[in-house]
């Protein structure tokens, strides 16, 4: 699986330093549900994916869906397990999973731009 970093562009701060890319339906469909913890610096990007649950987790999470470009369509920060994170509407392409917390204190809102870096 291939990592990345990802940037938040208006204020140049790092995101996610390891955001591993999940591709494929096979690591799309597993997420993060074989992680027992996701440590702060670490992201798992699900690409395509329009939605998130959180069952069967052990975690809250921070959560960002995002349009083909990259730009932030909602912000779910803290989202609890045995949720379902999903909104039609907004047409995501991708969404963003990090620890909780990670975006405390980061005005992210929709609309804003995020940029991905490989990481080698």
């Amino acid at each position: 699986m291939r990592t990345v970093r990802v940037i938040h562009e208006p204020s140049g701060k790092t995101l996610a330093p390891r955001a591993r890319v999940a591709e494929s339906a096979f690591r799309r469909g597993l997420g993060l549900l074989a992680c027992r913890v996701l440590k702060p610096g670490e992201a798992l990007w699900l690409l395509p994916c329009a939605g998130i649950h959180t069952f069967g987790m052990a975690y809250a999470l921070d959560v960002l869906l995002l349009d083909q470009d990259l730009r932030v369509l909602a912000v779910a920060q803290g989202l609890q397990p045995w949720r379902l994170l999903y909104r039609p509407g907004l047409r995501a392409h991708s969404v963003l999973e990090l620890p909780a917390a990670s975006l405390a204190g980061l005005d992210l809102r929709p609309g804003q731009r995020l940029r991905v870096e490989p990481v080698l």
